[in-house]
């Protein structure tokens, strides 16, 4: 796991869910100062908040520490950026809710989202809770995840999000169905981590998600996607979202890359027919 130093500032009662939220640089610095405050008045039933940060400088973690020490959140801390499996799982690992939500630090709630998303684990028994996640212009970003075979008829295929820059209130968007859902905000059953284990850290920055979702299915328990359940998404703010923005910084490209092939070399044999697209404009 890595060695993890951390400070802890939250009261004693026992939380029904704990938000783990990796973060790294000064950009996720600057995100995590818009988010937190947000959390102390969306989220109202017992909680923690830990955040974790992946290699981040001296200043940095400074600030971070005193941000999350103001709103009463766990900070742990790695000397190493090790990757974004890995410092969800330390979060997991310090956890005490009886659910886990992982959580980007490019989120920011809408309504009770925490709230919402431990309920549906709790009220249905599920594995994995995913939720609709909104651009900032108010068009979709995730309705949850579908598998998009080949075009040219050979590789593996790759996943992304269904009804991506659809409106808010598409209807296909806003219910709740039997789908794969992404790790930006997911919900995790205690007693699936207790079954399957945590994120595998092998995939590093792409696919752990997907891997976890699979996992949660070989193991009998259901994921659903919640349309009911909102939060905005400022998809890219770290790793940019055009050509130029990811090409200065190749080796997360890589690593994606690495994840996708790793994940069907995992599951090979698997037919992910199930998770293509089966619905239409």
């Amino acid at each position: 796991m890595g060695t993890y130093t951390y400070t802890r500032s939250y009261g004693k009662m026992l939380p029904e869910y704990t938000i783990v939220i990796p973060t790294f640089g000064e950009k996720g610095l600057v995100l995590l100062k818009n988010m937190l405050p947000v959390l102390s008045y969306s989220c109202h039933l017992p909680h923690e908040i830990i955040v974790v940060d992946d290699g981040s400088t001296e200043e940095v973690v400074r600030e971070l520490d005193l941000l999350c020490k103001m709103h009463s959140a766990l900070l742990l801390h790695d000397d190493e950026n090790r990757g974004f499996a890995r410092a969800c799982n330390a979060g997991i690992l310090h956890s005490n809710g009886n659910s886990v939500i992982l959580c980007n630090n490019d989120i920011i709630p809408i309504g009770d989202t925490f709230d919402q998303l431990s309920d549906d684990v709790k009220l249905y028994g599920v594995g994995l809770v995913g939720c609709k996640l909104i651009y900032p212009d108010n068009r979709i970003q995730h309705a949850g995840v579908y598998y998009q075979s080949p075009t040219s008829g050979s590789g593996h295929g790759w996943f992304d999000h269904l009804r991506r820059f659809q409106p808010r209130n598409d209807f296909i968007a806003s219910r709740m169905e039997f789908r794969l859902c992404t790790g930006a905000l997911l919900a995790i059953n205690g007693e699936l981590i207790k079954m399957v284990g945590p994120l595998d850290e092998r995939f590093q920055m792409a696919c752990e998600d997907i891997d976890l979702n699979m996992r949660c299915l070989e193991a009998g328990m259901m994921v659903i996607y919640d349309g009911h359940i909102e939060a905005y998404h400022l998809e890219g703010v770290t790793r940019g979202n055009t050509h130029e923005e990811k090409d200065k910084h190749p080796e997360w490209v890589q690593k994606e890359q690495d994840g996708l092939d790793l994940f069907f070399d995992k599951w090979a044999g698997v037919s992910f027919s199930m998770f293509a697209v089966q619905y239409h404009d």
